[in-house]
């Protein structure tokens, strides 16, 4: 059984919510809590090897031999996936390469910047 998780980069407020307040905001101001700016990203259900929750929208390493990976959903197999070099593997990620060889080094919310470097 997968915890259904999320967390939200709140743009407007330069923040990023964890859980449970993104369901807090979501139960008491249903309509206006979350923008359509807001990123809203889901729990992989899957841990690094240091034990950090994978979220979409992470930046990862260990996925792919000197590459850094993005975690994104895809629509067309309904399952997380990576991508790196604007090459989408659509993959479950679990099943493509151990998660627990990978490392969380941030999200491209708040570390665009590590796009910038060979991704």
């Amino acid at each position: 059984m997968r915890t259904i998780k999320f967390r939200a980069c709140i743009e407007s407020e330069e923040i990023m919510i964890q859980h449970r307040e993104v369901m807090e905001r979501a139960h008491l101001k249903f309509d206006d809590s979350l923008n359509s700016s807001d990123k809203v990203m889901q729990f992989t259900g899957l841990t690094d090897k240091n034990g950090k929750e994978i979220y979409e929208g992470d930046i990862i390493t260990g996925a792919l031999p000197t590459k850094k990976s993005i975690i994104g959903w895809s629509k067309k197999f309904a399952s997380f996936c990576i991508r790196t070099d604007g090459w989408m593997f659509e993959h479950w990620f679990g099943a493509t390469c151990d998660p627990e060889n990978c490392e969380v080094i941030g999200n491209i919310h708040e570390n665009p910047e590590l796009l910038k470097e060979q991704l």
